[in-house]
């Protein structure tokens, strides 16, 4: 066998460490087109919840309701069309469950002022119409169960489609009522602060996890 000459050896070299630069950096970009196949995959599967969650709460919000600029106090529920009294106007059900130790301990203001307690140390949100949902001193709309928005009476096209955020909180929440009805409480926050002639009027739409509250603390019920 004859022996390979030193150039050629020099050059069988230079041939191999080429290969291995090339096999290197071949390897380097597949890496990477597996990390961007990766990130790709994990996007798509985000915005397919994000869309799987909207339609979630498209499906539950009435149609008969839509989102509207109201002329001082921002958005607001307008009624398109007449609906009768018990309809559901808005669902939290299935929303983003926070838990703290009070609504001021929420991770945002806004969470804190969208948000709606349904335990003593738990809010839930949602992505859909609720959130644009005022608040009333004389509201048409109560609370049914711990996350629904109902009617309390037949509501005609074009009225707003209120309620009164007192039948849902019991935290340190405050909010500077702008409501401008002639019940108006001027502040609103806890359900304790409630006046009792109110909570009579709202027998029946105030939220189940309230109601159970003033159970076990008092022998008298609403």
């Amino acid at each position: 066998m004859e022996k390979l000459s030193r150039n050629t050896k020099e050059k069988l070299c230079l041939t191999h460490k080429r290969t291995r630069k090339k096999l290197k950096l071949l390897i380097t970009k597949v890496k990477q087109f597996v990390s961007l196949i990766q990130i790709f995959l994990r996007v798509g599967a985000q915005n397919t919840k994000i869309i799987k969650s909207k339609k979630h709460f498209l499906n539950m919000d009435n149609s008969k309701v839509a989102v509207r600029e109201t002329q001082s106090i921002g958005k607001g529920l307008l009624a398109i069309k007449n609906i009768k009294k018990g309809e559901v106007i808005a669902d939290w059900t299935g929303g983003k469950v926070y838990e703290a130790e009070s609504c001021t301990k929420l991770p945002t203001k806004e969470i804190a002022d969208h948000a709606i307690q349904f335990e003593e140390h738990k809010w839930i949100d949602t992505e859909g119409i609720g959130r644009c949902s005022n608040h009333s001193c004389e509201p048409n709309c109560g609370i049914k169960g711990k996350f629904q928005v109902v009617t309390m009476r037949d509501i005609k096209k074009g009225e707003w489609c209120t309620w009164d955020y007192e039948m849902t909180e019991d935290s340190d929440w405050v909010m500077e009522c702008k409501c401008g009805t002639s019940f108006c409480r001027k502040k609103i926050g806890a359900f304790k602060n409630m006046p009792k002639e109110i909570r009579k009027k709202y027998n029946g739409y105030i939220s189940d996890w309230l109601k159970e509250k003033i159970k076990n603390n008092s022998p008298q019920t609403l």
